[in-house]
């Protein structure tokens, strides 16, 4: 399999080399993935959608990825969670219908375990988190979102985190029920909470 190997500035991150991978290429590889799939300097510039049905895994992990394209996750049970770091969303990443009923400690990152971790990402577009039910904290911090959009959301042990953060246009929340606080933490939002 030959991958192209490119240079980017994307963020905070300098002139990582990343590989540019093909849709077959990441099928194969979210296909035959383990019980934690982790995924690091990558380059996607197609649309994907990871589901069910092309993923076994418990937890899927990315870290200084870049998206070109619209990336979802949807109609899946990862049990242990999702987290994304220091990536780049030219487009949409969207989370739907996505079940996390586990626990999972990342000690590097915090003492107490999320469901769904964004941290020093930089989405262009919309982060949108429709009709999920998670265990544990989401957490959103260092980084920066055009618009976030969360809607029918639960989670049962956990609450909402926005830290170190900016919105550019709007933080949506529509029918979400949170066990603990939704917290905001020295956030810029430019146009509103609704």
């Amino acid at each position: 399999m030959a991958a192209n190997i490119i240079i980017q500035n994307i963020g905070k991150i300098d002139k990582i080399i990343m590989e540019q991978i093909s849709v077959i290429e990441f099928s194969t590889r979210i296909q035959n993935a383990g019980e934690i799939a982790a995924f690091q300097d990558l380059s996607f510039t197609f649309d994907f959608s990871i589901s069910q049905d092309n993923c076994k895994s418990k937890r899927l992990t990315f870290e200084k990825c870049k998206f070109s394209k619209t990336f979802e996750i949807n109609n899946i049970d990862l049990t242990l969670g999702i987290a994304f770091n220091d990536c780049v969303f030219s487009e949409y990443l969207m989370i739907q219908g996505v079940t996390i009923s586990g626990q999972f400690v990342e000690p590097r990152i915090d003492q107490r375990n999320n469901s769904f971790l964004i941290e020093n990402c930089k989405i262009d577009k919309a982060l949108s988190m429709n009709s999920n039910q998670f265990l544990r904290d989401i957490k959103i911090e260092g980084s920066s979102i055009h618009e976030l959009v969360i809607s029918n959301l639960t989670s049962t042990e956990g609450g909402f985190i926005l830290r170190k953060s900016i919105v550019e246009y709007y933080v949506t929340f529509e029918q979400c029920r949170f066990s603990d606080s939704i917290r905001f933490q020295e956030v810029n939002c430019k146009d509103s909470l609704r």
